[in-house]
């Protein structure tokens, strides 16, 4: 019966996943039960897979029944497939992580120099015993010399014979640990691709941990545990996996976008001569070219403007990518007239953003500074790029790959000023007329400011809102992070989404015009002077100069809901969207360490009241190293507190920080491997590394000091990712101040450390 035998092999995958979590069979026992499953589903329904294979994809696939723990479902049997291979490449994977743990622990480094030392010491044990037997033929039989010397070589014949047996065993068991290692790591990415292949469960998540072992194996080089050639073995068979995952049209290419970033940025690694790392790369990037073109050619374009850079100090793209990334776009252009238009376009569009990004205009004395556009970018001169989408208008990912006329709102013109909206670099505020009569506001930047982090940080935030709608109760509340689209076009000029109808927290609070404290409590003392007595203030004396700024400075946010939405029922709702925005922002800008979150860098949404942050160059603890170092694991200032109502930060707040670290915990080797591709990427430039190698292209950039300087800046770099990545892990296991915690006792802290009077004394300034 069919559904029984489906039944059979989903209970036995399922008894399998349970024994693994419970150790109670060996791990060969439990592998071998989870390619039963495999093989068992395969041989069972191997017509209707290949049936189905060939079916389109709106054609419904053959049904099975599976169980869950919600019951019987009806499924398809490529599912039930993927599912299989999914749990097989998960059990893999964690032996491949255990093995992974073992080779780098101090124990094994220790028993590897032992070993060395065991066979330095037998080849001088050889030595000496071979200079004796050879003395011995020199001497005659039966003197006093040669018995001696037969005495000292059968003594050394004692010695070596058990060091040979001990370095003998001490090998296999070495070949074995490195040959399981590297065979879990194989046979893991088989199972994540033929999963991905049969049916894509849980695609998300097997894509994103086959292209961290591709970029931690392939993507630095060869330097690796292995040594020789079993480490070219161990490459060359990972680079075959990619290879099979990024050509084969089984597997849709849409599954890549939301790794985009990441991988246009290693165009250009340095690789050695056999690793094919690059050569599959540039394949994956001319795939996702064809076939999402308006999700990726930007990134490419970004790349080949790595080396406009006008400031010192800035971080500029190496040559190798600039020239990987100008090589690709000339291919892509050079395949039809259609792509050639494409690209001709988009250089005029992102030229366009740039110049005017980079004018210098008059400020005057009023709020919003407006002004007229440059001739070469008004309506006459660029006007119906009808092969470019509007950049901030959302754009849905086209499963068919073709992107047809109307799928999306091209872009019509620019409106004919711009507006400066406050900044040292002058961001200009423009109006972007799109083919479907919609009016879509955007800031384009240029200066001093590197969009091409904030980028990424969205990136971020998108794929946490994916976790928060796959659980019921984050769900349900509606929790989630406020995004908005980042086009970066060069290290120095960008593009930002305007978020209408929102205002700076600062803006709102202490505004000296209309700010709410003046406005509700003016007889306060001031903004300004208690700046100026806050870092006048001794580190003796901070402490109670805080306490006395408290009495003196009462916070005064809920007024904003009182003002916004004056019926009661408006009122509690958007009460209750402000503390859960404010939950989430805080729970997931602890754990990926976000910081310089001042009220200038934090906008709240007037119609929805959920926060919107800003500005993200502080990342990963950074904020630590600054000059002002930040003590605390998220913004929450007597004001934000205030706007939560009575119950502060008990109630609403720390429930939806309790559901919020649940999911992320609960989802931490997905989280991790996310943040791990993240903290590796080339563009996020680390506190040491990033400034160092800065530094190093403008002292002397083309001697041997600058090539030695520029190794030990990115082995500083690639040592900040990992302590960044480590210190990810510890907060999703729940460690603070070195102790494992629950999730209610790590937030009970988080609130706690957040709100301690000694800590925020520390950073006022």
């Amino acid at each position: 019966d069919p559904k029984s035998t489906a039944q059979y092999y989903e209970l036995l995958c399922l008894l399998s996943k349970w024994q693994a979590n419970a150790r109670t069979e060996s791990s060969k026992v439990i592998l071998s039960r989870f390619l039963d499953c495999v093989n068992g589903v395969t041989s069972t329904y191997g017509a209707d897979l290949t049936v189905a294979k060939q079916k389109s994809k709106t054609c419904k696939y053959p049904d099975s029944v599976l169980y869950t723990k919600d019951g019987y479902h009806h499924v398809t049997h490529l599912r039930l497939l993927s599912r299989c291979h999914y749990r097989l490449a998960q059990y893999t994977d964690l032996l491949y992580r255990q093995s992974e743990e073992r080779v780098n622990s101090p124990e094994w480094k220790r028993s590897e120099r032992l070993r060395e030392r065991n066979e330095n010491e037998l080849t001088r044990l050889r030595g000496e015993r071979e200079v004796k037997r050879n003395e011995l033929q020199r001497r005659k039989k039966g003197t006093p010399a040669f018995v001696k010397l037969a005495e000292e070589a059968t003594s050394l014949s004692m010695r070596i014979s058990p060091l040979e047996v001990q370095i003998a065993n001490d090998r296999d068991e070495a070949m074995q640990v490195y040959k399981e290692y590297s065979n879990s790591l194989i046979t893991a990415l088989q199972g994540y691709r033929r999963s991905l292949e049969a049916g894509k469960w849980n695609s998300q998540a097997s894509v994103f941990r086959m292209i961290a072992l591709w970029f931690e194996f392939c993507g630095k080089g060869n330097d690796r545990t292995f040594r020789g050639s079993e480490t070219t073995r161990v490459i060359n068979s990972v680079n075959a996996e990619m290879h099979k995952l990024v050509t084969r049209l089984t597997i849709p290419s849409a599954v890549f976008l939301e790794l985009s970033h990441q991988i246009v940025s290693r165009l250009g690694t340095p690789c050695h001569a056999e690793n094919d790392f690059i050569k599959i790369l540039e394949t994956l990037i001319q795939r996702l070219m064809k076939d999402h073109p308006h999700h990726v050619l930007y990134q490419i374009q970004a790349l080949t403007r790595g080396d406009r850079v006008e400031r010192a100090g800035d971080f500029r793209t190496s040559s190798e990518k600039i020239a990987a990334a100008k090589r690709l776009l000339e291919n892509y252009g050079a395949g039809s007239n259609a792509c050639k238009q494409l690209l001709v376009q988009m250089d005029r569009i992102i030229e366009a953003y740039i110049h005017v990004a980079a004018l210098k205009l008059p400020e005057s004395n009023e709020p919003i500074y407006i002004h007229s556009l440059p001739t070469e970018v008004k309506k006459r001169s660029l006007n119906n790029l009808k092969l470019i989408p509007v950049l901030t208008a959302p754009l849905l990912v086209d499963p068919t790959c073709e992107y047809r006329d109307g799928s999306f709102p091209y872009f019509a013109h620019f409106g004919e000023c711009t507006k400066l909206v406050g900044g040292i670099n002058q961001p200009k505020l423009l109006e972007c007329h799109g083919s479907d009569g919609r009016i879509y506001r955007q800031l384009a930047k240029s200066g001093n400011d590197d969009l091409r982090q904030d980028a990424v940080i969205q990136q971020l935030f998108g794929l946490v809102n994916t976790l928060l709608k796959q659980c019921p109760s984050t769900n349900e509340r509606s929790m989630r992070i406020r995004t908005y689209k980042v086009i970066p076009f060069s290290p120095e000029a960008g593009l930002l989404q305007w978020v209408d109808n929102t205002t700076l927290l600062s803006t709102y609070l202490v505004s000296s015009i209309r700010g709410a404290h003046e406005r509700y409590r003016p007889s306060d003392m001031k903004s300004k002077d208690i700046r100026e007595l806050m870092m006048n203030a001794k580190p003796s004396e901070i402490h109670q100069r805080y306490k006395e700024v408290c009495e003196g400075f009462k916070p005064v946010m809920h007024n904003f809901f009182l003002e916004q939405y004056p019926q009661p029922v408006q009122w509690f709702e958007r009460r209750v969207a402000y503390t859960r925005s404010c939950a989430v922002n805080s729970i997931v800008g602890y754990v990926i360490g976000l910081g310089d979150r001042h009220s200038s860098n934090i906008l709240i949404d007037k119609a929805t009241a959920e926060f919107v942050h800003i500005d993200f160059g502080v990342t990963f603890e950074q904020g630590l190293t600054l000059k002002t170092p930040e003590r605390v694991p998220f913004r929450l200032t007597r004001d934000i507190v205030d706007g939560m109502g009575a119950c502060g930060v008990e109630g609403v707040m720390r429930r939806c920080c309790e559901e919020t670290m649940k999911v992320l915990r609960s989802n931490r080797d997905a989280l991790t491997t996310i943040i791990a591709v993240l903290v590796h990427d080339p563009i996020l430039k680390w506190a040491v590394g990033g400034k160092r190698q800065d530094r190093i292209s403008h002292t002397h950039p083309n001697s041997i000091h600058a090539y030695l300087d520029q190794t030990q800046a990115t082995e500083e770099g690639n040592l900040d990712a990992e302590r960044a990545l480590m210190r990810v892990k510890q907060k999703l296991d729940g460690y603070e101040d070195g102790e494992l915690r629950s999730i209610q006792g790590q937030v009970q802290q988080l609130l706690h450390d957040a709100q301690d009077p000694y800590r925020l004394a520390s950073m006022y300034p």
